[in-house]
């Protein structure tokens, strides 16, 4: 935008050379044979002549304030960057006083995964095991097992029902940890 405009104002000028040129050239010789046909003629000429100065005046007064203000303009926008870089300097230096708390909340979740996927699988291991005590269970006649033998198995077996019960808790009380250490983290964002 800046640029059209520059282009616009410079072709209006150059344009208006072109023309004051060629005027000024032919311009005595036209203003001496106004007069001389009509030499009252020459109170407008001299009208025209302080219309000029003044134009002329006017025009370095305003060329002056451009310049003053295009270099407030300057000074303004350099101030500006001197800011944006100030603050942001700090504003990271702040950000990263956090960075220490996060990583420590995020080893600790990595740790929780850890221990949630291992509990997972040892409620895998425990869920097939009883599976398998159940299966020989049903066959006791066919194994022979005596009674006691079968009320070995049967307590193994509640042994394993319990164990996975207190898994299925810790995982549970493991998975709410690890939603609350989330929401630490996504909190901690500055």
């Amino acid at each position: 935008m800046k640029k059209f405009k520059y282009l616009i104002n410079l072709l209006v000028v150059s344009v208006s050379l072109l023309c004051l040129q060629g005027c000024f050239e032919n311009e005595a010789e036209l203003e001496k044979k106004i007069l001389d046909y009509d030499p009252s003629y020459q109170s407008v000429l001299d009208q025209r002549n302080v219309l000029r100065n003044e134009l002329s005046v006017l025009q370095s007064i305003f060329q002056g304030g451009k310049k003053e203000i295009e270099d407030k303009i300057n000074i303004l926008k350099y101030r500006r960057s001197k800011l944006i870089k100030e603050y942001t300097v700090k504003s990271d230096k702040l950000k990263k006083q956090i960075v220490p708390k996060k990583k420590e909340l995020s080893l600790m979740l990595g740790e929780m995964r850890k221990s949630y996927s291992e509990k997972s699988r040892e409620i895998s291991l425990a869920e097939k095991s009883i599976k398998e005590m159940s299966t020989l269970m049903g066959k006791k006649e066919t194994l022979s097992l005596t009674h006691e033998e079968l009320q070995s198995w049967k307590d193994k077996k509640s042994l394993l029902i319990e164990n996975k019960q207190k898994l299925y808790s810790e995982k549970s009380k493991l998975e709410k940890e690890m939603k609350i250490i989330k929401l630490k983290i996504k909190v901690l964002t500055v």
